[in-house]
């Protein structure tokens, strides 16, 4: 039902329940939810997982070291 949505939308990547499951989590992580807790929830068996899931780049982390700077 997922994937025959997304393609009526001419999705191009392929979209599927598992999808909406990434989707969670990246929406939680952006939103401030820390990603042990995400962790967690998905029951992955090490943060590394969960960092590679949600597609926590070197940007990322860099702008973590950026607003943490302007705190102090």
């Amino acid at each position: 039902m997922i994937r025959t949505g997304a393609e009526a939308l001419g999705f191009d990547a392929r979209v599927s329940c598992h999808s909406l499951r990434k989707t969670f989590g990246y929406h939680a992580w952006k939103h401030g939810i820390s990603p042990a807790v995400i962790m967690k929830v998905y029951n992955h068996s090490s943060l590394a997982v969960t960092q590679c899931y949600l597609g926590i780049t070197q940007d990322d982390i860099n702008d973590c070291y950026s607003k943490l700077a302007d705190m102090v």
